[in-house]
């Protein structure tokens, strides 16, 4: 059951991340390709299968990526954007 939601944002100079983090059911690197496709639920839920690919496909579009984040219980995933001035 998911019970606590993290953000962390985080600037290296030419990059953002931005990570989040929650402790519910779980998603692992392992994991990502199916994760990213859209229509694709790794369960069964009400959604639509569209909000990882959709965040995917704006990061590449502008010069970053997303990625899920190994940890031990729940799920974590960061998203890197490159800064532009």
């Amino acid at each position: 059951m998911l019970s606590q939601i993290s953000v962390a944002l985080r600037c290296d100079g030419k990059y953002v991340n931005l990570t989040v983090t929650d402790d519910g059911a779980g998603l692992s690197p392992n994991q990502s390709e199916a994760a990213f496709n859209r229509f694709s639920q790794l369960e069964h839920s009400g959604g639509s299968g569209l909000g990882l690919s959709i965040v995917s496909a704006v990061a590449e579009r502008h010069g970053g990526m997303i990625e899920i984040n190994q940890v031990e219980r729940g799920a974590s995933i960061t998203l890197e954007l490159p800064i532009v001035l």
